[in-house]
């Protein structure tokens, strides 16, 4: 299953060098690609490390964007029902770029907003970055083998599969 990690500040811009680091901890979690996507104001970073699964070309790649880049999305796991959410999407007007089911999750964002989680049937964490509405939209099961956690910090914000990227950050306080 892939690796993933977040960073949200406040006040202060993520150093891409230090993000990277904490997301290459988790190279055992997807060793086939990795990804890291920077706000352009520099205080929202989002990281993959990829485990191709669904699909294997480059279209899969993460943390992948809806078409007008106003979305951002990094996730593991699986929607068990993405063909089926992938043909109610297609058939509303959603374009499709790719044939894995992480982009089901921002064209169902699109459309539902949070009732997404309605629909979708699967194990999986997941972070969304609305870049219109400034939010984060951070949503897992408990079956994903490592749960998504938030530690809220003096100034920042992460989404981490688990402490080990977070204890990588000489900069974390």
């Amino acid at each position: 299953m892939c690796g993933i990690l977040g960073q949200l500040n406040y006040t202060q811009k993520i150093e891409e060098q230090c993000f990277n680091k904490m997301r290459d901890v988790l190279v055992h979690r997807g060793p086939n690609d990795a990804g890291t996507w920077l706000s352009a104001d520099g205080l929202v970073a989002l990281g993959h490390q990829r485990l191709s699964f669904l699909d294997l070309t480059v279209a899969g790649h993460q943390p992948m964007t809806n078409e007008n880049q106003t979305l951002w999305l990094t996730y593991n796991g699986e929607i068990y029902n993405y063909t089926e959410l992938t043909a109610i999407l297609t058939a509303k007007g959603h374009c499709f770029k790719s044939t894995s089911d992480s982009e089901v999750l921002l064209h169902g964002y699109e459309e539902w907003g949070y009732g997404l989680l309605d629909r979708i049937k699967g194990m999986f964490a997941f972070g969304i970055w609305d870049a219109q509405k400034k939010n984060s939209f951070l949503s897992g099961t408990g079956l994903v083998s490592n749960p998504c956690t938030m530690p809220i910090l003096r100034i920042n914000s992460y989404l981490l599969p688990k402490s080990k990227p977070f204890t990588s950050n000489p900069k974390r306080h």
